[in-house]
Order: structure tokens, then C-alpha cells, then sequence
């Protein structure tokens, strides 16, 4: 459960990253995943902090279907 004004894996010091199942991240993630997006998210933040290449972070689509399987989707729907 995110609490209101919780922190994200940003701190004021720039060797301390916070991960966790009730840090802020801004993907669509829950509990478990939170923990671990937020633990990836605070080792990258670590490492460009001593200079090294951290890891992208991925997640699930957040704009929807693509336009082609739009089209399909509508196209069967009038098959009905």
C-alpha cells in the first residue's frame, strides 16, 4: 500500500536509493512488482551515481492497443 506523500527511490543523498513495496514509482505497478520495479529502479540509480550503466526498466504497455490491432478488433466485432 502506498501511503500518501511516500517517497520515491530518489533521496536527497546520492549514494542512498529507496526500493520497496511501498516506495512511489511512476509505472503501473502493484505490491510484489513494486518491490521489485523499485529495487531495479535504486540499482540504476546507483550505479549512474558511480559512473556505470544501469539496466532498462520494462513494463506493461500503458497506451492501449496499436492501431493495427484496433483495426482487427473492430473489423471482427462487425462479424458478430
Amino acid at each position: 500500500m502506498i501511503l500518501p506523500g511516500a517517497r520515491g527511490v530518489v533521496t536527497p543523498h546520492p549514494g542512498l536509493a529507496l526500493a520497496g513495496d511501498g516506495i512511489r514509482i511512476d509505472v503501473p505497478v502493484a505490491l510484489m512488482e513494486r518491490a521489485a520495479t523499485t529495487g531495479w529502479a535504486a540499482a540504476n540509480r546507483l550505479l549512474t551515481h558511480f559512473g556505470l550503466a544501469g539496466h532498462p526498466l520494462q513494463t506493461v504497455p500503458t497506451a492501449g492497443r496499436s492501431a493495427a490491432l484496433r483495426w482487427l478488433a473492430r473489423r471482427a466485432g462487425r462479424r458478430r
